[in-house]
């Protein structure tokens, strides 16, 4: 079972949610959600300095659940919208000495915040609509087996998974095949099998055969 916790929860001004409310014995992996990359050092950073004690507070639930791993989630639909960041992974993709910069500050934010991996959530290569370039489709699988390598030279610190959206527009331009080979699992964001594209359709089938 993992679960995503989300740093702006504990910010909310209505009905905040703290880490010390996660009910403990059900996680298997919490992603903390998110930290950002510097665009031009490829730095790993918390996403905000208001995030940095919520980590502490977040890997403490391992004491009272010694199974529980803690990852460090880096991305989301923001961080490739338009802006400073919006080609910051198809950028670390492209380039090993960026790969190696990035993986470097990637290990010590680990050890720092004692986390045991990371989950990236890259939205999306290829796509040209989110910033992305043709050639992200052979370059993030390049990506992910040079930066598993990495993680497992480390000490408990190899957790690698990477989120994956459900619909195809997307997924397609994801070489699943060569990915697997160097992640832990895939995330699906399920939610995202509907959503506002379904306005105006009078026709919803499901095939029995599919599930």
């Amino acid at each position: 079972m993992v679960g995503y916790y989300e740093g702006w929860g504990a910010r909310r001004p209505c009905n905040a949610f703290f880490p010390e409310q996660i009910p403990r014995g059900v996680y298997s992996i919490i992603n903390f959600a998110f930290a950002t990359i510097d665009p031009q050092t490829f730095e790993v950073l918390p996403a905000t300095p208001e995030d940095i004690p919520l980590y502490k507070r977040l890997t403490a639930l391992k004491k009272d659940d010694p199974t529980l791993r803690i990852y460090i989630a880096i991305g989301g639909w923001t961080f490739n919208d338009p802006g400073p960041t919006a080609t910051v992974f198809s950028d670390i993709a492209r380039s090993e000495e960026n790969q190696k910069k990035f993986i470097k500050s990637l290990i010590a934010f680990l050890n720092k915040y004692d986390m045991d991996g990371v989950d990236l959530d890259w939205e999306y290569p290829e796509a040209p609509d989110r910033s992305g370039r043709p050639e992200d489709f052979k370059n993030f699988p390049k990506f992910m087996e040079n930066l598993s390598k990495e993680l497992q030279q480390t000490a408990g610190r190899g957790g690698l998974s990477i989120t994956l959206p459900a619909s195809f527009w997307y997924l397609q331009h994801f070489d699943l095949v060569k990915l697997k080979k160097s992640v832990d699992f895939f995330n699906i964001m399920s939610y995202d099998l509907h959503g506002t594209w379904d306005k105006g359709s009078n026709v919803h089938t499901i095939r029995s055969d599919l599930f």
